[in-house]
């Protein structure tokens, strides 16, 4: 989990913008590349509200265009939805843009594939379900006025449960596709955070950390990259007391801590499950801080084992957690529905609540 506070650098959250959502026959919106596409005469269908994240059949459903996919054989009145472009925009708060700074639109989750457009010019393609993407705003900003949409083309045609899965390379969900007891329902949309990020050139570019442990002791690795300032400052600290700390030259930078001070992260139902902070702070000459990255870690080794009287060779099956033998206990984690981009995190935590009061490990 990342946490970045708004100091020097600023996040502007789109999901609390007002979006709307048009399809158009395949790539007949590029007759149409004005600031506002959705509006166009031409739209086969004209700008609805959109919620983001949210997919395009949760706003078809809402503005009453398709049926409840839920219901009998409903499903089949849906799937002409893939086959044409949608496109969702919003316009930009002029506020949001300040002369000297640059800005980079972030997307956690675009589903799957299609183009960014500001004020009408295309700045960049995205293909991958799972892949974040980042488009840099900042020479396609007008003075004011400034109107973002996001394209989303064609999916592709079959990725289901039959057929040659050698053949199958796109890096979409399958089970979209009907699998098991899931009609076809192949989601479009935007479901991840989307924001944009200011910064006048000092910033943390990326940080990482990986923590294991060493018997009753901790051991962290943190490494990253960063400009713009005098010096970062990597800590460890669990509820606001600090375990470690060290400052670094700015560039890229690292540190590998041992014999950590540290209360160990247990399975479900065998201890407590504490975490711990990991903070990259990007400093400023006289200490002033400009950006600053939050991780949050658990301390735990984990290893493999070979069975008790398993032939030589055999592979390991037996988890050790800590330096104990663990039964995994667990079930098959069924998606709790097609379109994952209208969910909750209610929804997920209802359901991952229950299976670890089941004892699920």
């Amino acid at each position: 989990m990342e946490d970045r506070q708004q100091m020097k650098k600023q996040y502007f959250d789109l999901s609390k913008l007002d979006w709307t959502l048009s399809g158009w026959q395949p790539e007949m919106w590029r007759m149409n590349q004005t600031l506002e596409i959705g509006a166009s005469p031409n739209a086969e269908v004209r700008a609805v509200p959109a919620k983001v994240p949210g997919s395009v059949q949760y706003a078809l459903r809402e503005a009453g265009i398709i049926p409840d996919w839920n219901i009998g054989m409903n499903y089949r009145q849906c799937e002409w939805v893939e086959n044409r472009h949608w496109i969702y925009e919003t316009s930009l708060p002029d506020e949001w843009f300040a002369s000297g700074k640059s800005f980079t639109l972030n997307c956690e989750g675009l589903d799957y594939c299609g183009s960014v457009l500001v004020n009408g010019e295309e700045i960049g393609e995205f293909k991958g379900t799972h892949v974040p993407h980042a488009f840099d705003l900042t020479p396609h900003l007008a003075e004011s006025g400034n109107r973002l949409a996001i394209v989303f083309t064609c999916a592709p045609r079959w990725l289901g449960q039959f057929g040659y899965t050698s053949k199958m390379t796109e890096w979409k969900p399958r089970f979209y596709y009907s699998w098991d007891w899931t009609v076809r329902i192949v989601q479009t949309a935007i479901w991840g955070g989307i924001s944009i990020e200011a910064t006048d050139g000092a910033e943390i570019e990326n940080f990482r950390c990986a923590a294991d442990a060493d018997g009753p002791a901790g051991v962290l690795k943190a490494w990253g990259k960063a400009k713009g300032a005098e010096s970062v400052v990597v800590s460890l600290a669990r509820q606001g007391e600090v375990v470690r700390e060290e400052k670094l030259p700015v560039g890229d930078f690292g540190v590998a801590w041992k014999d950590l001070p540290i209360e160990l992260w247990q399975p479900n139902m065998l201890g407590g499950q504490p975490l711990y902070e990991v903070t990259c702070s990007l400093l400023k000459e006289g200490g002033e801080q400009i950006d600053k990255i939050t991780r949050r870690v658990g301390f735990r080794h984990v290893e493999w084992q070979a069975c008790e009287g398993a032939p030589e060779g055999a592979d390991p099956w037996l988890c050790v957690v800590n330096g104990k033998p663990v039964f995994l206990q667990g079930a098959n984690w069924v998606p709790v529905r097609p379109n994952f981009a209208d969910l909750t995190e209610a929804d997920y935590r209802k359901r991952l609540e229950l299976y670890r009061d089941l004892g699920c490990n």
